[in-house]
């Protein structure tokens, strides 16, 4: 594992076979390192939305997108509606989402920050 500090995340993503996207059940990438890629990978925002809006049912679940010349982006649902003042990650759906990925992604070369702490993806500790 490399962790990389100091660098926008969105400029790393093309050095990596996958890159994983924590987000929420609302088809938000509104903020953070999920609106840069949003901006950058167009067609992760527009199968997203695609999806059923706040289903609880895809908590634990993956979209996992590849195109041509980008590496493969996974959208990992695992958190409610974004609020800042509190936590709203849900840890069990974290754990399988990651399980999945892990063993659908194995011999990869995977990157994502650090899921969960920021106020886009969980606002937990």
């Amino acid at each position: 594992m490399k962790i990389v500090k100091d660098i926008a995340p969105i400029t790393e993503t093309n050095k990596y076979d996958v890159v994983l996207v924590a987000t929420s059940i609302y088809g938000m990438l509104t903020n953070g390192f999920q609106r840069d890629i949003r901006i950058k990978y167009p067609y992760v925002h527009e199968e997203n939305i695609k999806q059923p809006y706040a289903d609880l049912r895809r908590l634990g679940t993956r979209l996992t997108l590849k195109r041509e010349g980008n590496p493969v982006i996974s959208l990992l649902y695992v958190c409610t509606f974004p609020l800042s003042d509190r936590e709203f990650i849900d840890r069990d759906a974290l754990r399988h989402a990651l399980l999945t990925a892990d063993a659908e992604f194995a011999g990869k070369k995977v990157m994502t920050t650090l899921i969960g702490a920021s106020k886009y993806d969980g606002n937990c500790d």
